[in-house]
């Protein structure tokens, strides 16, 4: 499997997230989270929405109403997903989607998420729905746990900080953690220490940190079953057949010094230090900064730059956005027919002697809460540069719209921009007809697991339209 394919599966994901049944409202994109953190404000909203949607060769009229509330540092959110089979219906069709409710851990889709507080607070708690980070996300950056639209995640992320130090705990799904399945269980924790704080908590000096992470999928694939004809198998749930699975782990260490914290500038300077099992070994030197400024009008704009040099056969940011889809990307075989057992190794098949340097940016500006934009660019020398971007506009009266898209593979400033099999888009709207009623509207370039045929057990492209209804109402 060479970069390129890697970089597909990643695209993969971001589709399957993005079309996930969690509602059909306005859905979040990538680097949206950034700017929908609450700050503490109390506010209620109920959406419901219709719309009708393919799934495999079946068609059915989705409805999916949500209530989301939040008071002081506590918030939940409640949802009742509902695929209702239009066509094909026949005598022995289930007229609500099974697939959607065939599981323990599905029942738990109706509470999305309950929430205590924010990172970076004295304590944060959040069970349901997750885009976690794990330290400074040079190890797990976004990591969600929805991946699977046939199955709900309830995950667990909490973060004690204290001033002499704190921790951070993680896991994809507190139901099947030790349980028989094909997806992650994945576990994670940083314990991070100031030194300065076990003798002068209030110093000016008790800014510097030294943490230690361990981040484990305790089911990583190894080997999956095979038809007679030699390609994949499935199950009736259109996942892979796994064999047998052995335990993923990356841990580090890590030094920051949190160097300006005011109302206006936020600094974080820090070093990472990774290693991947048996694979090779990263260093990350880099910064997080948040400008904020209110003057009548505010502007926010949150940075993060860094420097990378690591082995050939290490990955950055290993458990990402993507990972649910990437974890199978070891299903590739070596010239000796051999099932490899690891996703460094089938991803990148490289010679470990082997380094490369380059970096990562990500900026992102938000004027007002009226529109937003933002990007990502990794540049290195001997791998492919990849970029992705948002933009929305969540504040305007009668029309609201968003849009992302993700390309790799980019040789020159010449190929950031084209829509082949090496992008990804996401572009939708919603038009108000009457007060709290909308049209909704969305395209999505993507890719889908194929199952039969030549092209089974491969990714193929695949466009997609929508169009819905949708009702929100604001308690406020």
């Amino acid at each position: 499997m060479n970069i390129q394919k890697s970089w597909t599966l990643c695209l993969v994901a971001m589709g399957t997230l993005l079309m996930a049944p969690l509602g059909w409202s306005m859905e979040p994109i990538p680097g949206e989270e950034r700017f929908t953190q609450s700050e503490g404000e109390d506010s209620s909203a109920l959406t419901a929405g219709a719309s009708f949607r393919a799934i495999g060769d079946d068609f059915y009229l989705q409805i999916a109403p949500q209530f989301e509330f939040s008071a002081g540092k506590w918030g939940f959110g409640l949802q009742v997903p509902l695929n209702i089979l239009v066509h094909p219906y026949e005598d022995d069709s289930s007229v609500i989607r099974k697939e959607d409710w065939d599981e323990p851990s599905d029942f738990f889709r109706m509470i999305r998420f309950v929430q205590y507080g924010q990172k970076r607070d004295p304590f944060y708690a959040r069970v349901g729905t997750l885009a976690a980070d794990l330290g400074h996300g040079t190890i797990m950056s976004r990591y969600m746990n929805t991946a699977d639209q046939n199955t709900f995640r309830p995950g667990l992320h909490t973060e004690v900080n204290l001033d002499v130090g704190g921790l951070e705990l993680m896991t994809s799904d507190i139901v099947t953690l030790w349980g028989q399945s094909s997806l992650s269980q994945l576990v994670g924790t940083r314990v991070h220490v100031k030194p300065v704080g076990f003798m002068d908590p209030e110093s000016a000096f008790n800014i510097f940190a030294v943490g230690f992470s361990y981040v484990s999928d305790l089911n990583a694939p190894a080997v999956i079953g095979q038809n007679e004809d030699g390609t994949p198998a499935f199950d009736s749930d259109n996942r892979y057949v796994v064999e047998s699975a052995d335990a993923l782990t990356v841990i580090g260490i890590d030094a920051e010094a949190d160097i300006l914290d005011t109302e206006v500038l936020d600094v974080l300077l820090y070093a990472d230090y990774n290693m991947i099992g048996d694979a090779g070994n990263g260093l990350h030197i880099g910064t997080l900064m948040d400008f904020s400024l209110n003057l009548g009008i505010s502007v926010r704009m949150p940075v993060r730059f860094e420097y990378r040099a690591f082995d050939a056969d290490y990955i950055p940011q290993y458990f990402n956005s993507f990972y649910e889809i990437e974890r199978f990307s070891v299903l590739s075989a070596d010239a000796a027919g051999e099932t490899k057992k690891t996703y460094v190794q089938s991803v990148l098949g490289a010679d470990s002697s082997d380094s490369l340097t380059g970096y990562y940016g990500d900026l992102s500006f938000d004027f007002a809460g009226l529109f937003q934009v933002g990007g990502i660019l990794e540049a290195y020398d001997g791998r492919d540069n990849t970029l992705t971007m948002f933009a929305s506009l969540p504040a305007l009266e009668v029309v609201k719209a968003k849009a992302y898209y993700a390309r790799t593979g980019i040789e020159d400033a010449g190929d950031a921009f084209k829509l082949d099999d090496r992008s990804y888009l996401i572009a939708q709207a919603e038009y108000e007809l009457y007060p709290n009623l909308y049209l909704v509207g969305r395209f999505t370039r993507q890719w889908v697991l194929a199952t039969e045929g030549a092209e089974a057990g491969s990714y193929v492209s695949s466009d997609d339209y929508a169009v819905g209804f949708d009702f929100s109402f604001d308690f406020n």
